[in-house]
C-alpha cells in the first residue's frame, strides 16, 4: 500500500512557506489572548498544577485532592504540563501544550498522507483544517493530543512495510502505548484503523496489531480494577440527531457571546467550504478505489452509530470526525487534475483560516470577561472554600441556538480552576478525573452536580443555606444574577461587582 516514491517526494521552498503561514494561523488564537476560552482546558491545567505542586504545603492541594497511581488512559498530558510548569508559569505551560497540539496534529496528518503515497500537495496540509474541531472547542485536550499521536502511529504503520523489522515493531508498540496513555478514544480509533489495515497484510503485522491491543488492554483492565470509574457510552436522548448534525458540521462554539451577523455569515461560509471539501475528497477517493476509502466509510458508520450528544463526558461519535478527512485524503494516491488540485488548495486553506479567525475573534471578545473573573478569584485568600454560582438566561428556542454555536457556553463554569492553579484550596466546580481525584469528604456536594438536568440555582440555594453558611467563605456569581441576589445577600456581603461577575463574602466567616 505504501508508495516508495512518497519517501523521495522532495519538500520545495513553497511547502515551507505554506507550512509556516498555516502554523502562524492556527497558533494565533492561542497566543493573542491571556485566557483561551476552550472550556475543559482549565481543569486539565489545574490537574497538571496539582501534580506539579502536590507537596507544596502553602498551596495545600494534598488536603483536597489525591493522586491516583494507576495506568490511566489520560495521564501523559497531565504529566507533560506538570513538567513544563517546573520551567514556565502555569498559563504559559498550558499554552505551550495547546501549541504543541495545534502544530502536532497537522504534522502528524501530513506524515500519514505522505506515507500513503499521496502526491496531491494540498492534501499534505489537511490537518490544519482540523485543528479547531468540536473537541478542541470543548477543551478536550487529552483527546486532541491523542488524535495527533494516533495519526502519527497510522502513518508509521503504513511506512514500515509488509514485514517490519523488530525496531519498527517496537516503535509501533511505543506509539500505541503513548496514544493509550494520552486518551482512550484516540487509542480506540487507532486500533480500529490499524486493525482494518492489518486484515490484508502479513501475519507479522497482524501479530503486531494483536500485541498493541493486548498490551493496552491489560493496562486498561488494571486501571478499571483499581477504580470505580467505567467507560460508558449509553446515552442518546432526543437531542441525538441535532447533536450529530452540529458535530458533523464542526460548528465553531461561541465563548459565551451572542450570535451576531458576523458569526452567522462565517458559520454559513464554513459549512459550505467543509461540505465541499468532503465532497471533493469523497469523489476522488471513490474514483481511485483505495482501501483507505473503506476505512473512512467504517469510521463514518461509527460516527453515526456511537453517541454524539453534546455536553456529555464522552462523545465518541464526534471524535471519529478528526480522523475521517485525513483517512479520505490518504485514499487519494494518484495525482489529481490541475483543476481539482486548485479547488483542494482553496478548500483546505479556507477550512484552516476561517475557524482560526473565528476563534481569535470569539476568544478576544471573551478575554475581558475572563479577566474580570480572574480578578475576583485573586481577591479570595489562599485556601478558602469557594462556591461557584453560574446563572444563564437560556434562549427561548434552545436547540436552534445550539446548532448555530450560541448555546450559553460559558467558560466561567470551569474557569474556577484558575483559583486553584494560583492559590490552592478547593473550588466546588472544579471537575477532576483520571490522575487527580477529589478526596472523600473534601466537598459538601459532588463537584459536578450542576450538570444535572433541571438544576436551578435559586431553589438549591434556598434549601441549602445552612450548609452554605457553614461551608463556604466566598461565593462567586457569574452571569445574570438577579434571581440569586436576594437569596445570598442576607448572609453574604458584596466584595466586587464587575460586569456580570460578582464576589460575595460570608459575613460570619471573614
Amino acid at each position: 500500500m505504501t508508495n516508495p516514491e512518497c519517501k523521495r517526494d522532495s519538500i520545495r521552498p513553497v511547502d515551507w512557506a505554506v507550512l509556516a503561514a498555516l502554523s502562524v494561523c492556527v497558533l494565533l488564537p492561542i497566543w493573542i489572548v491571556r485566557y483561551p476560552a476552550a472550556q475543559d482546558y482549565w481543569n486539565h491545567l489545574l490537574k497538571a498544577k496539582i501534580v506539579a505542586d502536590y507537596g507544596d504545603a502553602g498551596l495545600g492541594y494534598s488536603r483536597f485532592y489525591r493522586i491516583l497511581l494507576l495506568p490511566i488512559p489520560n495521564i501523559s498530558s497531565t504529566l507533560v504540563m506538570a513538567l513544563a510548569m517546573k520551567l514556565f508559569a502555569p498559563m504559559t505551560a498550558g499554552k505551550l501544550f495547546l501549541s504543541a497540539y495545534a502544530l502536532g496534529l497537522p504534522l502528524a496528518a501530513r506524515y500519514l498522507v505522505r506515507s500513503a503515497g499521496v502526491h496531491c500537495r494540498p492534501l499534505h496540509y489537511i490537518g490544519f483544517a482540523l485543528v479547531y474541531n468540536p473537541c478542541f472547542w470543548g477543551g478536550y485536550i487529552d483527546f486532541c493530543m491523542s488524535a495527533a499521536i494516533a495519526l502519527l502511529a497510522v502513518g508509521h504503520w503504513l511506512r514500515i512495510g509488509v514485514n517490519p523489522p523488530p525496531r519498527s515493531c517496537a516503535a509501533c508498540l511505543a506509539l500505541a502505548l503513548l496514544t493509550y496513555l494520552t486518551h482512550f478514544w484516540g487509542f480506540a480509533l487507532l486500533i480500529v484503523v490499524t486493525g482494518l489495515l492489518a486484515i490484508g497484510e502479513s501475519s507479522r503485522k497482524r501479530a503486531l496489531w494483536v500485541g498493541c491491543t493486548v498490551l493496552c488492554g491489560i493496562m486498561l483492565a488494571a486501571y478499571a480494577r483499581g477504580t470505580s470509574e467505567r467507560l460508558s457510552a449509553g446515552y442518546y436522548g432526543a437531542s441525538y440527531t441535532l447533536s450529530m448534525v452540529r458535530n458533523f458540521l464542526s460548528m465553531p462554539r461561541l465563548a459565551g457571546q451572542e450570535a451576531d451577523g458576523a458569526h452567522l455569515a462565517s458559520a454559513a461560509t464554513l459549512i459550505v467550504i467543509r461540505l465541499s471539501l468532503l465532497g471533493v475528497l469523497t469523489a476522488e477517493a471513490v474514483r481511485q478505489r483505495s482501501r483507505m476509502l473503506w476505512v473512512a466509510a467504517i469510521l463514518v458508520a461509527l460516527y453515526v452509530a456511537l453517541p454524539n450528544q453534546l455536553g456529555r463526558m464522552y462523545e465518541p461519535g464526534q471524535r471519529t470526525l478528526v480522523f475521517v478527512p485525513v483517512i479520505l485524503s490518504a485514499a487519494v494516491i494518484t495525482r489529481s487534475s490541475a483543476r481539482t488540485a486548485r479547488a483542494l488548495w482553496a478548500l483546505v486553506i479556507g477550512c484552516a483560516l476561517l475557524p482560526a479567525l473565528f476563534a481569535a475573534r470569539s476568544w478576544r471578545a471573551k478575554d475581558a470577561d475572563l479577566a474580570a473573573y480572574h480578578d475576583a478569584l485573586r481577591r479570595i485568600p489562599s485556601g478558602s472554600s469557594v462556591l461557584h454560582v453560574i446563572t444563564v438566561d437560556a434562549p427561548p428556542l434552545e436547540w436552534p441556538a445550539k446548532l448555530l454555536g450560541s448555546d450559553a457556553y460559558r467558560p466561567e463554569a470551569f474557569f474556577g480552576a484558575v483559583y486553584n492553579v494560583e492559590k490552592g484550596g478547593f473550588y466546588l466546580h472544579t471537575f477532576t478525573t483520571g490522575l487527580v481525584r477529589v478526596r472523600d469528604g473534601a466537598s459538601p456536594v459532588r463537584p459536578w452536580f450542576i450538570m444535572d438536568s433541571g438544576f436551578e440555582w435559586p431553589r438549591w440555594l434556598k434549601s441549602n443555606m445552612d450548609m452554605l453558611r457553614r461551608s463556604y467563605e466566598y461565593v462567586v456569581v457569574a452571569g445574570p444574577r438577579r434571581r440569586v441576589d436576594r437569596v445570598l445577600t442576607p448572609d453574604y456581603e458584596r466584595v466586587l461587582r464587575r460586569g456580570e461577575i460578582e464576589l460575595l463574602a460570608n459575613r460570619g466567616k471573614i
